[in-house]
């Protein structure tokens, strides 16, 4: 039903980019968006970002964009603009590259774990055009839209656990194989 992953384009992408130089690199510019880039594009709103709740109502949509005021939900469409549409592509090829380099030559079914942070992408993207659909109409209140929205959001979430769970998880296997083909110190 479905090619191996290694007959796709994008898998052979992924495989050819996945040293561990490209992923050192990916993780450099992924620590630049939590520790630069997000906290100084709120512009002093203390509201969470819809982005980063895992489900909301239509109701609640709007009340997290009335809290922000006028100036706060400029800041929120800048944001989910300049930064937000870029944070997705990051965090996508530094997850499907570090699977890669973990899952190499294991099973040829486990190429398609490293295909999972794409599914995040999808979701993250419909999810930022939901949030700037409804930063745009503001006040104007599109309840399908919000809900929409939080679906991909929560979809979004859901992905994203086992992902990094996988990848954390398999880093900590790696780490511990690694660990034990080493001789012991002192042992010839």
């Amino acid at each position: 039903m479905f090619d191996h992953p290694s007959t796709s384009g994008l898998w052979r992408f992924i495989d050819r980019i996945s040293r561990p130089w490209v992923l050192a690199v990916l993780m450099a510019v992924y620590l630049v968006f939590p520790l630069f880039l997000f906290p100084h594009a709120a512009g002093g709103s203390n509201s969470m970002p819809l982005d980063l709740m895992f489900a909301y109502s239509p109701e609640q949509a709007y009340a997290q964009l009335a809290s922000f005021g006028e100036q706060g939900r400029v800041n929120y469409a800048r944001t989910t603009v300049a930064v937000d549409l870029a944070y997705p592509v990051v965090y996508t090829l530094l997850f499907a590259v570090w699977l890669c380099l973990l899952l190499r030559g294991r099973n040829r079914y486990c190429s398609y774990l490293s295909m999972l942070p794409f599914a995040i992408f999808v979701f993250d993207i419909i999810e930022n055009a939901g949030i700037l659909l409804l930063l745009a109409n503001y006040p104007r209140e599109i309840y399908w839209l919000a809900l929409a929205t939080s679906v991909a959001t929560t979809i979004k979430w859901l992905i994203v656990a086992p992902v990094v769970l996988l990848t954390l998880g398999l880093s900590l296997w790696r780490g511990i194989q690694f660990l034990n083909s080493r001789a012991p110190l002192g042992v010839p």
